[in-house]
């Protein structure tokens, strides 16, 4: 199973240059949907991982959320779909 909740915005802050709380817990909730997602079968376990959201907190810290989603996962998933989804 992937981190979740206090543990995640402990990695979070760790090792991404984001800091700001409200921000991650954005993401932390983002990312609960994402899982369940996953567990559903519309999306790719790829698009929940712990790298992915990594990498959406620190291109955060520089363009909006919701860029910054599109760029770290949705533009990585290769089925249309799940792009939708």
């Amino acid at each position: 199973d992937y981190i979740d909740g206090d543990i995640l915005k402990i990695v979070i802050k760790e090792q991404s240059r984001l800091q700001d709380d409200k921000v991650i817990e954005q993401i932390i909730k983002f990312n609960e949907d994402l899982r369940t997602m996953t567990k559903q079968g519309q999306i790719s376990e790829e698009a929940a991982s712990i790298r992915a959201l990594i990498d959406l907190s620190d291109l955060a810290t520089v363009i909006p959320i919701e860029r910054a989603i599109k760029r770290t996962i949705t533009d990585k998933l290769e089925d249309e779909r799940e792009q939708q989804a």
